[in-house]
């Protein structure tokens, strides 16, 4: 599917956009489709309906097939009405821009609304294409133990709707369930591929897709990154970025060593005694010694560091430089994409 956009002036909201029309195209089997998105005046889109419709007035969204296949067509928009009918709905622009657009392409895609039958049916169209066009980002946070992921995750969340999956949250639930679990977890060692699965399937079959995912820690290897890619497109879903968090082996055991958590939840814990969510004392995790951090490390380049390579090429990979302070982790990821 390609978008061309042609606002003039207008500053449009292009991820918005871009999801709609990914959204309806790849719905109807049309990936290869293009559409022009074209904001015009008023003037000129009174024109335009003249000329295709006979009628001499000013709409707010016009839309035409110019080949059928592979889908080409042209949404006109006039920004006057639309910034008019924004005011009056209390809404901004560019959502009502968002809208009407969705509406053009509902038309493109060969619906209209002659019949109350049609007109309910397109209604049903839109709506699932807005709610689709405004989900929010899905993310994956990559990085060595100690890097910070876990931390940054949580400030992240005050600026995106967006459920945060990790995979040692799962892990520490699964191994207080199951002493074979905790036992690898203690090791340094992974769990198997498969009981990892199928807890995030089922995770992510009961978030609302209009709220984003952010997954800590996980995928580990390529193998889980494609499964996961399987996954995201089986809820209709798809990644925005990878934010690699870098930071050397010898910073990570110098970190690990001297670091607190909370004996309940896990949450790391800096000066604190007690965890301020739950209560739980802070503690050093037993897997926490340099013996099994340099294990866990050496897993990690092995079998997680390839995903650095893997998610370069697919353009969705940001690198952030892991040794810095807090705050200026923070500051990087959050211009890196475009938050806060």
């Amino acid at each position: 599917m390609n978008l061309k956009m042609f606002p003039g002036q207008y500053r449009l909201c292009e991820k918005e956009l871009n999801r709609a029309a990914e959204a309806a195209f790849s719905e109807h089997g049309l990936e290869d489709s293009q559409v022009e998105l074209i904001i015009v005046s008023q003037k000129k889109i009174r024109e335009l309906n003249h000329k295709y419709r006979a009628i001499n007035k000013a709409t707010d969204v016009l839309s035409f097939v110019i080949e059928k296949k592979p889908l080409i067509g042209q949404v006109f928009i006039c920004y006057t009405i639309a910034n008019k009918q924004a005011i009056l709905q209390g809404k901004e622009t560019n959502e009502e821009i968002l809208d009407l657009f969705i509406h053009g392409l509902v038309h493109l895609l060969g619906h209209d609304h002659k019949t109350e039958i049609e007109e309910r049916k397109m209604q049903k169209i839109e709506k699932e294409l807005i709610k689709r066009s405004r989900m929010a980002e899905n993310l994956i946070f990559l990085g060595p133990p100690g890097s910070g992921k876990g931390t940054q995750i949580e400030k992240l969340t005050k600026y995106l709707e967006a459920q945060i999956i990790s995979s040692g949250d799962i892990v520490r639930s699964l191994a207080e369930k199951s002493p074979a679990i905790r036992e690898i977890m203690q090791k340094g060692e992974l769990v198997d591929d498969k009981t990892i699965f199928e807890e995030i399937k089922s995770k992510i079959s009961k978030i609302e897709p209009d709220v984003g995912l952010i997954f800590d820690g996980f995928p580990r290897n390529i193998n889980q990154a494609k499964e996961l890619n399987g996954i995201l497109k089986d809820n209709k879903r798809s990644l925005n970025h990878v934010i690699y968090v870098r930071l050397d082996e010898d910073e990570v055991v110098k970190r690990l060593t001297i670091r607190r958590v909370c004996a309940k939840c896990g949450q790391p814990l800096f000066d604190l005694e007690t965890c301020p969510k739950c209560g739980g004392e802070a503690m050093i995790r037993q897997d926490d010694n340099e013996k099994t951090i340099r294990t866990r490390m050496k897993v990690f380049i092995a079998q997680t560091k390839p995903l650095v390579t893997y998610y370069k090429k697919t353009n969705l990979l940001v690198e952030i430089n892991g040794k810095q302070t807090i705050e200026d982790v923070a500051r990087d990821i959050k211009g890196a994409i475009n938050c806060g």
